[in-house]
C-alpha cells in the first residue's frame, strides 16, 4: 500500500499489472516453477516537456521542436510506442498460455493501473490496447 501511495504521490510512475493472470498449462516448468503472475512497472511513454525553461534554451544553440501536445501530455509517438509495447506482452503472454489464443481475457484477469495524469493513463490505455485490441478494455478511475 505505501508503495503505491509514492507511486501515486510521484506521478511518475505507472503501475501496469498483469496480476491476475490465471497460471495455465505451460510446458513442462523448470525446476517445479509454474509462472502465476505477471506485474509491470513503466513509466509513461514518450511525452512533451513539462515547461520551458531558461537552461534548456541555454544547453544548445539549437531551437526545441514545437511539440503536437500540451506541455507534459503523452505525445502520439508515445502512444503508438506504448501499444507496441503492449502488443509484445500479448504475444509473449499467448505464447506462454497466459492469455488466450484468440479472444479476450478472462474478466478479472487483467488489471492496469495508472494515475491521474493525463500521460499516464493514456500510456496505461495504449497498452491495453496493444494487449487485447479487439476488446476494448479500460483503465478504471484512479483518484
Amino acid at each position: 500500500m505505501e508503495i503505491i501511495d509514492r507511486l501515486s504521490k510521484l506521478s511518475a510512475l505507472m503501475l501496469l499489472g498483469c496480476s491476475c493472470l490465471p497460471a495455465l498449462a505451460v510446458s513442462t516448468p523448470v525446476n517445479g516453477y509454474v509462472l502465476e503472475r505477471v506485474v509491470i512497472l513503466s513509466r509513461h511513454g514518450v511525452r512533451s516537456p513539462t515547461k520551458q525553461t531558461d537552461l534548456m534554451n541555454n544547453v544548445t544553440p539549437d531551437k526545441w521542436p514545437q511539440w503536437p501536445v500540451q506541455a507534459g501530455y503523452l505525445t502520439p509517438q508515445g502512444e503508438h510506442l506504448m501499444t507496441l509495447m503492449g502488443g509484445f506482452y500479448r504475444d509473449y503472454f499467448r505464447s506462454h498460455n497466459l492469455l488466450p489464443s484468440q479472444g479476450c481475457p478472462t474478466d478479472g484477469s487483467l488489471y492496469v493501473w495508472a494515475d491521474i495524469d493525463q500521460r499516464t493513463r493514456l500510456t496505461g490505455q495504449a497498452f491495453l490496447a496493444g494487449v487485447a485490441p479487439e476488446c476494448d478494455l479500460k483503465i478504471p478511475p484512479s483518484g
